[in-house]
């Protein structure tokens, strides 16, 4: 591919976008955005280089106004500076799509160096592209018991690893104390019993689901749930 900075720069007009069209505006292969020269009314506007400020994420955004002459619409329209330059030259975005950014950043704006094979991808392809280059980014959230344990998830509400191992043990202690499978499941907030009963086998649980599905609480000793309960209980 031919570095951006080796070739001239290509000025193309900005084509129809969100239902709008913007005839005073042009967009270049560079990643420039500017207007052009234009009557408005009886006034001449003369065009000029717009700038872009960038987003907290990394993508520029750049302000457009469009040709509506309908008082009531509002002909600002800010745009994700990727998709003037991508619906400019390649066209518009397919359905569940997105635009596939190349390993230089989400403000690298050029066509084609500033984005992967057509531009446009599904989210699956353009995480992949994220993993080839080591860009790639997860999200973190708070375990759902984060005011006690502190940890942190890659999905959210789930538990970290920690608060994981005590649920099975804990499990394995109930379960052997007498009390019932389905009544843990309501106790730990759950939806239903599969994952429990792994994870009670994981941490030494010898019996069958369907004997532990049939047990009720008799006789349990108090220390025994109130030990299990001080650390999980529906947590």
């Amino acid at each position: 591919m031919t570095d951006s900075n080796e070739r001239p720069e290509t000025w193309k007009p900005v084509p129809l976008m969100d239902g709008c069209t913007f005839s005073g505006y042009e967009a270049s292969d560079k990643g420039g955005y500017r207007s052009i020269d234009r009557m408005s009314g009886n006034r001449h506007l003369k065009g000029k280089v717009l700038a872009t400020r960038r987003h907290d994420d990394g993508y520029r955004l750049v302000n457009l106004r469009c040709d509506s002459t309908d008082p009531e619409h509002n002909r600002v329209h800010t745009f994700a500076a990727h998709k003037v330059t991508l619906t400019t030259f390649v066209g518009e975005c397919p359905p569940g799509q997105e635009a596939r950014h190349s390993p230089r950043g989400p403000a690298f704006n050029w066509w084609p160096e500033g984005f992967e094979a057509d531009g446009w991808g599904t989210k699956k392809a353009n995480h992949g592209d994220q993993v080839a280059a080591g860009t790639a980014t997860m999200p973190v959230y708070p375990c759902r018991n984060a005011a006690r344990c502190g940890g942190t998830v890659r999905t959210e509400n789930r538990r970290c690893r920690s608060c994981v191992t005590e649920v099975g043990r804990d499990t394995v202690v109930l379960l052997n104390a007498g009390m019932g499978l389905l009544a843990l499941v309501e106790r730990f907030g759950l939806k239903s019993d599969d994952w429990l009963f792994r994870l009670a086998v994981e941490y030494g649980y010898t019996g069958t689901k369907a004997e532990a599905r049939a047990q009720r609480p008799r006789g349990l000793q108090r220390v025994t749930l109130a030990r299990a309960g001080r650390r999980c209980n529906a947590s």
